[in-house]
């Protein structure tokens, strides 16, 4: 058998290539998911529209109050009941109610009562809301609380500013009011306030009050005395 040379055998050592390394694949990690119960992610839920609603100012919520005033020249002691909101008792009481309250039992009765101007909206509504419903007032055209209850009180001059100011409505309940004292002998009516809310009445272009035949009658008897 032939011999091979040392040297043929460590050239042929040389030459051998060696094997490239080969990258060994990562293994793929996969996520496990989580299963949610019901219970969980109603708490979750819950958890997020409490924190909304931290961030969220009511705007019709029971925190905005609406004071209603009434002026109606009824008998005193009288109670004006107003279904879902409360009652007020007599001329110039008051009532606070809720402004969803409010919205939510506008029925017949108090429709009624603030377009006649007889229940008054103090506070508690945008001018937006006034005017939706019709209780946006300009200045001095209402009686307050204050007026109403010195009414019987003011001089001539006085009570005529005070007229010429007034929306009908409130005229004609200021005049029921000095009517009704005038027919009482209350001696703070007189014959020169009688005439005066008679003249500002025409002078409004109304065809005047339904009192006025009165009011003129009751004037001559007090001049008569």
């Amino acid at each position: 058998m032939a011999r091979t040379s040392t040297a043929t055998t460590k050239a042929k050592e040389e030459t051998v290539t060696k094997p490239e390394a080969v990258e060994t694949p990562k293994e793929e990690v996969k996520e496990t998911k989580r299963e949610y119960t019901e219970a969980e992610i109603q708490a979750l839920v819950d958890a997020a529209v409490a924190k909304a609603l931290e961030n969220v100012s009511p705007k019709t919520g029971d925190d905005t109050l609406v004071t209603l005033l009434y002026i109606g020249g009824i008998a005193e002691g009288t109670t004006v009941a107003l279904e879902g909101m409360g009652n007020i008792i007599g001329d110039g009481g008051m009532l606070s109610v809720p402004k969803k309250t409010f919205f939510s039992n506008l029925g017949a009765v108090a429709n009624l009562l603030l377009r006649n101007r007889q229940l008054i909206v103090i506070d508690g509504l945008t001018d937006d809301e006034r005017s939706r419903y019709g209780v946006l007032y300009t200045e001095g055209e209402l009686m307050s609380a204050a007026v109403f209850q010195k009414l019987l009180d003011y001089s001539v001059n006085e009570l005529k500013a005070i007229y010429r100011n007034l929306c009908k409505e409130h005229r004609e309940i200021a005049t029921r009011v000095i009517h009704s004292a005038a027919i009482e002998g209350d001696g703070r009516v007189t014959p020169d306030k009688l005439k005066a809310i008679i003249r500002i009445d025409r002078e409004k272009g109304d065809k005047g009050s339904p009192l006025e035949g009165d009011l003129k009658a009751i004037a001559s008897d007090i001049d008569a005395e």
